[in-house]
């Protein structure tokens, strides 16, 4: 049944080209018929056109057009030829979809994991790069004197203040209200690499997390950074409490 219906159309097919049948010494001869091109309409003739095998397409560029899928780009609404899944026409289309997108917790393991193991993404190739393990103990040192330097030219620290300023605190941490229990640091509103002093309107008391995500942020920074803008009116509260019990035993001290 199938070859009757190959022989069926082999047969309309050769019916409707342009010019009749080719003939040699009185036999038919497909080598010599004129087909139809499906993509560009042209005649052409084929050598190897035989009963078994009609040529359809007049060459390998026509057939590469026939099996092309035009799709619409999700991003530049442009459209080109679709040969494998892709949503984009181009790199650029993609990168640009994927800007300012939210990735899932799965995507961003796996991005982790990728550039763990990446040799891009190790020793002499990364950004900070500042010299590996064998400088470290030099870098530590110098890091040290320097915060120590700081230190000093900020000014001399008030202990009365320190006190009165860790009862008003409550002895929670000014960023995260956790207790400061295991660990507290004082903390500098605007750092001392930025300018800042050992004055009592630029301290306040963290704990070991807070302090390191605030970095070399300023206060009014960390405070739009974060979204806790009440912040600064709780930092006038407790300035204001700290301060007026500083005040009131210097004058009893005095009197």
């Amino acid at each position: 049944m199938n070859g009757q219906v190959k022989t069926q159309e082999w047969s309309e097919y050769v019916q409707s080209a342009k010019v009749p049948i080719g003939t040699r010494n009185g036999k038919v001869s497909l080598r010599q018929t004129v087909f139809t091109c499906k993509t560009c309409g042209k005649g052409f003739t084929s050598k190897k056109a035989c009963k078994s095998r009609v040529p359809v397409y007049c060459s390998s560029k026509c057939y590469g057009e026939s099996i092309k899928k035009y799709k619409t780009c999700a991003n530049c609404g442009k459209i080109y030829a679709k040969w494998t899944r892709k949503k984009y026409c181009s790199k650029e289309c993609f990168h640009a979809a994927l800007k300012g997108r939210q990735l899932s917790s799965e995507h961003k393991k796996t991005l982790s994991e990728a550039r763990r193991k990446s040799p891009r993404c190790k020793g002499q190739n990364l950004y900070n790069w500042k010299g590996g393990a064998s400088t470290r103990p030099e870098r530590s040192r110098i890091s040290r004197h320097n915060r120590r330097v700081r230190f000093i030219n900020g000014g001399v620290l008030d202990p009365v203040f320190l006190r009165h300023l860790l009862a008003a605190h409550r002895g929670l941490c000014f960023y995260c209200e956790r207790p400061l229990t295991d660990y507290r640091c004082l903390e500098h509103l605007t750092p001392l690499s930025r300018g800042g002093k050992n004055q009592p309107f630029n301290l306040v008391y963290a704990c070991k997390s807070c302090n390191s995500k605030k970095r070399q942020m300023s206060f009014e920074d960390y405070a739009i950074t974060t979204g806790r803008i009440w912040l600064i009116d709780k930092w006038e509260d407790i300035f204001i409490y700290a301060y007026g019990r500083t005040k009131e035993a210097l004058c009893n001290t005095a009197s």
